[in-house]
């Protein structure tokens, strides 16, 4: 609620994010928004104090988002603006949520952007592991980069491999000490995985990724340098010892257990 004295709902995060309201008046409200806004999540991101007047945020992942005004006094929902008002939805390309099982039994969630204008046939494959590592996750929405790269004809693959966040603790915690190891070797299944699902040109297969992304992009190219053609690292840790001996020098002890 506005003064913080009332607990309306949750919103978690699955392949999307979904809301579960413990009011049914503010399950009746979403309702009603969701009828009117099809096709995107939509949130409520402020109120006035009597809570009469809200302002909404409509977003997809083919669309950045238009703000909009809820007068429930009315009602009635005008439209505010929009974040990007170049960005024509219908030119975008749909995050499609996808899941494999990694070579040791373990279940890898994650998202498929498909390149423009491939109708099927495999295409040239980025994968762009984000960065962390640790309780940092891609989710579902709208990505200006991805949808840039999938404009110029290429397909975008994002894996939340061990390590991040949003799949519980466990899963979390099986990414420590992985750095180079298992972490890696999930981004390895998930190429091999849309490569047999004909999404792939093996022959046409890049890693790119900034921070601990831009520290796979490398591993990538040393420790499996037959998979991919290319590359690129951004702003991504590049010596381990280096980062465990600021982690000493910052937090007065060693972070070795997390790489």
């Amino acid at each position: 609620s506005y003064d913080r004295t009332k607990l309306y709902g949750v919103r978690y995060e699955t392949d999307k994010t979904h809301y579960h309201w413990f009011v049914p008046g503010r399950a009746q409200l979403q309702a009603k928004i969701d009828a009117t806004l099809p096709g995107t999540v939509n949130t409520v991101i402020s109120t006035s104090a009597d809570e009469q007047v809200m302002i909404v945020h409509a977003a997809s992942d083919r669309d950045p988002g238009t703000y909009y005004v809820l007068d429930l006094r009315a009602p009635r929902l005008m439209a505010l603006g929009k974040i990007n008002r170049f960005i024509n939805p219908a030119q975008m390309q749909p995050m499609e949520p996808i899941q494999f099982t990694a070579r040791d039994g373990l279940v890898i969630h994650g998202y498929l952007t498909r390149a423009a204008g491939a109708n099927g046939r495999p295409a040239p494959l980025i994968i762009n592991p984000h960065g962390g590592p640790f309780g940092v996750r891609d989710s579902w929405g709208f990505n200006a980069e991805v949808q840039f790269l999938a404009n110029r004809g290429y397909s975008v693959l994002q894996l939340n491999y061990r390590g991040s966040g949003g799949y519980g603790f466990k899963f979390q915690e099986a990414g420590k000490r992985e750095w180079g190891g298992k972490m890696q070797d999930d981004l390895t299944d998930g190429v091999k995985w849309a490569i047999e699902q004909k999404l792939a040109d093996p022959a046409r297969i890049a890693i790119y990724g900034g921070s601990y992304g831009g520290y796979a992009a490398l591993a990538g190219a040393v420790f499996t340098p037959d998979l991919y053609k290319c590359a690129v690292n951004y702003v991504g840790v590049s010596d381990l010892n280096l980062i465990t001996s600021w982690g000493r020098g910052r937090f007065g002890r060693s972070d070795d257990q997390f790489y």
